[in-house]
């Protein structure tokens, strides 16, 4: 993986011109394109930056996409203002696009688990200060970004003796648990959705993909020999990404350059 952000730069400068092949731009949302907060609803989207994704979608032979473990209403509600952006919610359980929609097979047959885990977990966790359960239509999340350690281990070891509903199971992301169906979805199902739906025939498409999680190394895995990976992050990590950048700022710096270059 290349940490030098130059290197990336160098790597973009040698691309097709997306009036000969497409480019698809996927990012994820939290720690990708906005900073990870203590509570997801502290998350603001700078101004400049919704912007420059409305600018980047109508550039011609230009496709966005946000990907992101979020629900699609927080999703709509963050970045709904931008009418060809393309929108996957839930790990990739629902994905929205222009006169597009769609839902995982074994996520729609899941939420009557989700609806009565939510409360359920709730009430039993509801003695572990910093820990909290967001609920969502095709999974749950358990976040504990504003536990202890002493709470976390507590949170593991009592969530390592629960059972789950047949079909469901674990999954681990930045300082959250969520409990999502099985099998699928991923994200990279939701990139392999929309890159369908939005490449050429005959030359398909090139995919930048930008992502900061451990959920967002399926779609770097996924990734065509010619795409684009980058990890968002300053530490040292094991990743199936090209390249890394240090942070949401960085990225968004990047949109902008991109945005210049094509005039």
């Amino acid at each position: 993986m290349h940490h030098d952000e130059t290197a990336l730069y160098r790597r973009l400068r040698r691309m097709p011109p997306a009036m000969v092949r497409p480019w698809l731009w996927v990012f994820d949302f939290d720690g990708t394109l906005v900073n990870i907060e203590s509570h997801p609803n502290q998350v603001m989207v700078a101004r400049p930056l919704l912007e420059d994704l409305q600018q980047l979608t109508q550039l011609q032979g230009h496709t966005v996409a946000v990907i992101s473990g979020r629900t699609m209403t927080d999703l709509r509600g963050f970045l709904g203002s931008i009418p060809r952006l393309w929108l996957s919610g839930d790990h990739g359980a629902e994905v929205v696009g222009p006169h597009w929609h769609w839902v995982h097979g074994s996520a729609a047959a899941s939420t009557h688990h989700f609806a009565h885990l939510a409360p359920k977990l709730s009430h039993e966790l509801s003695g572990l200060p910093g820990v909290y359960v967001e609920s969502k239509r095709y999974s749950l999340g358990i976040h504990y970004r504003l536990a202890d350690d002493e709470t976390t281990e507590a949170l593991k070891k009592t969530l390592a003796t629960m059972s789950l509903p047949s079909g469901l199971a674990f999954k681990h992301s930045h300082k959250c648990i969520e409990i999502r169906p099985l099998p699928g979805p991923t994200k990279a199902d939701a990139m392999a959705i929309i890159r369908n739906q939005v490449q050429s025939s005959g030359v398909g498409s090139v995919a930048l993909v930008f992502g900061d999680d451990q959920t967002d190394e399926d779609m770097f895995n996924a990734a065509n020999r010619k795409d684009i990976t980058v990890r968002i992050g300053s530490g040292t990590t094991i990743t199936g990404a090209e390249f890394q950048i240090d942070s949401p700022h960085r990225v968004a710096a990047l949109i902008h350059w991109a945005l210049a270059t094509s005039n």
